[in-house]
């Protein structure tokens, strides 16, 4: 029917602010990231999964793994683009 396999790019950026979260399980938490000199994230805030807003806003998904409970700015994490900027600046 036309599906294809969607695959998102994955990258490691530079934490622009803290994030906590509860250890346990990965979490997935809506981020603005950004390409200057660096590749840089930034966490939206939330409140909660609920909040449409705040994840239209994102354009990426840091990934938070099971046994971290907190990250510190400077950091390099892993994040998810939902939209492939890399790219489209590598084609001009």
């Amino acid at each position: 029917m036309g599906f294809q396999r969607v695959r998102l790019r994955r990258v490691e950026a530079t934490l622009t602010r803290s994030v906590s979260h509860k250890p346990g399980r990965t979490f997935f938490k809506p981020a603005i990231t950004e390409l200057g000199g660096e590749i840089q994230v930034s966490p939206v805030e939330t409140e909660g999964s609920a909040d449409l807003t705040a994840f239209a806003k994102a354009n990426s998904l840091l990934i938070v793994p099971p046994e971290v409970s907190v990250l510190n700015p400077g950091m390099q994490v892993p994040v998810l683009l939902l939209e492939d900027f890399l790219e489209r600046m590598s084609d001009g």
